[in-house]
């Protein structure tokens, strides 16, 4: 499946942009209400770039380490006991630093945000945790991360 993508219409191509990227929950929520609520939400307050790359679940690939989740979920210890250093970058963040690069090389941007929602959440912590200042803003909305990593 292809990420989800949205622009202004009609886009100029020397007009500068800001870019949002939006990281779904553990249940694909692209394709759902919650993305679509969102979607309509941003667009009401102007023109914006947003882009939504998939995790594949049927790869078991995911935004985090999520094996090292469901240990911490299970023992109810995820935020005092995740260490993002025992863990490599997931395949799917790490496409999704790819996508994130070339809408910046594609398009003017002029200030750049991201978005995440339950597992989304998560990998935003781990994204801005591990590239730090790759994003002007991070919203991770019902998730955790490594706590040893916050200022």
């Amino acid at each position: 499946m292809l990420p989800q993508y949205h622009r202004p219409f009609p886009h100029k191509q020397s007009k500068e942009y800001p870019l949002l990227m939006y990281l779904h929950g553990l249940g694909g929520d692209t394709l759902f209400t919650v993305y679509e609520n969102f979607l309509e939400s941003v667009f009401k307050t102007g023109e914006c770039i947003v882009i939504a790359p998939i995790a594949y679940m049927a790869e078991e690939d995911f935004w985090l380490d999520y094996a090292a989740v469901a240990e911490g979920l299970a023992s109810h210890t995820l935020c005092s006991n995740y260490t993002q250093s025992k863990y490599e970058m997931t395949d799917a963040l790490r496409f999704a630093i790819e996508l994130y690069a070339s809408y910046c090389e594609k398009y003017n941007i002029i200030r750049s945000f991201i978005v995440g929602y339950s597992m989304g959440a998560y990998g935003t912590w781990d994204l801005i945790t591990r590239c730090p200042g790759l994003f002007d803003a991070a919203v991770p909305i019902a998730g955790a991360g490594d706590v040893s990593k916050g200022e």
